[in-house]
């Protein structure tokens, strides 16, 4: 390839150092994986909804 074993080790390291950076914020590609994470964003904001209405129910009794 003229590429040195060195070089393309490095290269390896560094495009794997990126994906692990940008994994978490990489929009999901696949419709399923987007519906997950609308749901378990919904999921998250229900249950801080719930614990919202506890606390005042519990202050009002």
């Amino acid at each position: 390839m003229g590429i040195g074993r060195t070089t393309l080790e490095s290269w390896i390291r560094q495009l794997k150092v990126e994906r692990v950076d940008k994994a978490p914020n990489a929009s999901p590609r696949a419709p399923e994986q987007r519906e997950i994470r609308d749901l378990k964003k919904k999921i998250k904001r229900i249950e801080e909804e719930k614990d919202i209405l506890n606390r005042q129910f519990v202050v009002t009794e």
